[in-house]
């Protein structure tokens, strides 16, 4: 064999003991290492590392095993690495549980109580070290002595009413006295200087309508509690003096006079009292006013016309020739300021259903802008239509078209 030859076979001879030397170095040095993975990863879950720094704690666990599964099989190169992962996962581990684990409580023990015996002679509750009179049962609002009787009539001062000044028993401890002379002693006289009856306590009542004087607002004329002591002889709640109508029973805002038509007039200044109308009547104060073209019937509840009202052939434009019937009709809203009405609009047959439906609705609420207009408020005014649903005549004849073809005034309230 050639000398070249021969040296190169002993190098790679050589090169292969020193790489089986090397692995057998390394690979007891990672097994070392694994060891002090182990010790370190048992110290982490007592730190309480599972419960602070969970994920680095698996890491740890999971890399130091494949390192030694990779030891096991020879190759200490990856075990090396996960070796590597696994001691930089313990230290975070290790450092994030530091305040994790359970904490040492040093129990002291409570310093012993020496119990010192308390007596109660006088046996009222109350022990002798807190008993400002020891030897006689007492009360503890009194210190443990017993209630003073500080007038000495026999009373102790909790039960007596006038405790400094000395009475029977019978009058609560407290003297009989009654500066008035009405048989009412002054403890329970609230007039004590002015003699008077029991059922006003003792407080005078010179109309005996059992209102004491310095309460009656009529003293000398009998009158109602409730009224202050003062007559209302009508009943109406509104004292006779206050009242312009004593004998009549009328409410406050007429200051007791009565308004049987209730237009506002009271009855005494109303020439038509029962009838209810506004007070610029020419027919007099508080009666009707009458009107050529427009009446008032209460009993049907209608504002009732006496002409027809007319509007522009198929549309809803009132002639003029209505103008005058409709300032009759807003002149009786303005005299019943409290009437509300309803314009109902209606039409004959003639012509499509929902023509007439829409043509009966725009007239009636032509005729609510006419009254608008005249100065009625638009909440007293409300209109619809009935198209040809609500006949009144027959639509066979061409005056029963003509009669069914009309706007009604249906009154709603006054």
């Amino acid at each position: 064999m050639k000398p070249t030859v021969r040296n190169r076979c002993l190098l790679s001879l050589l090169v292969l003991a020193l790489g089986g030397l090397f692995a057998c170095v390394s690979g007891s040095k990672l097994r070392a290492d694994v060891e002090v993975l182990k010790r370190d990863i048992a110290k982490a879950r007592e730190s309480g590392a599972y419960k602070c720094a969970p994920r680095d704690l698996a890491l740890a666990e999971s890399n130091t095993q494949f390192a030694e599964d990779e030891l096991d099989q020879g190759d200490w190169l990856r075990a090396s690495e996960h070796v590597k992962v696994a001691i930089s996962s313990i230290k975070r581990a290790i450092e994030d549980s530091k305040d994790c684990g359970p904490k040492k409580v040093l129990i002291k023990e409570p310093p012993k109580v020496v119990a010192i015996a308390k007596t109660d002679k006088d046996g009222d509750g109350i022990f002798d070290v807190d008993d400002q009179c020891p030897d006689v049962p007492g009360l503890p609002e009194y210190q443990g002595c017993p209630p003073p009787d500080t007038d000495g009539d026999g009373l102790i001062d909790p039960e007596d009413k006038c405790p400094k000044d000395p009475g029977p028993k019978e009058n609560q401890g407290c003297p009989v006295l009654d500066r008035d002379k009405d048989g009412i002693p002054d403890v329970e006289d609230e007039c004590p200087d002015d003699p008077g009856p029991p059922e006003t306590k003792g407080c005078p009542d010179r109309d005996k309508d059992t209102v004491p004087d310095k309460d009656d607002a009529c003293p000398d004329d009998p009158g109602k509690v409730e009224l202050k002591g003062c007559p209302d002889r009508d009943g109406d709640g509104i004292i006779d003096k206050d009242d312009a109508c004593p004998d009549e029973p009328g409410p406050a805002m007429y200051q007791g006079c009565p308004d049987r038509d209730g237009d506002g007039i009271i009855d005494k200044e109303d020439k038509c009292p029962d009838e209810p109308g506004p007070p610029d009547s020419p027919q007099g104060k508080g009666c009707p006013r009458k009107f050529s073209l427009v009446k008032v019937n209460r009993e049907k509840k209608q504002i009732e016309i006496k002409e027809k009202i007319y509007f522009a052939y198929n549309k809803w434009d009132i002639l003029p020739k209505s103008f005058g019937l409709l300032n009759q009709v807003a002149q009786v809203l303005k005299d019943y300021p409290s009437m509300k009405i309803s314009i109902e609009g209606h039409t004959d047959s003639d012509g499509p259903d929902a023509y007439n439906q829409m043509l009966s609705e725009k007239r009636a609420g032509s005729v609510k802008d006419y009254l608008i207009k005249q100065g009625i408020e638009e909440e007293r005014l409300q209109s619809m239509g009935f198209g040809e649903s609500k006949p009144i005549a027959s639509n066979r004849t061409p005056r029963g078209k003509e009669a069914n073809r009309r706007v009604e005034f249906r009154i709603v309230s006054e």
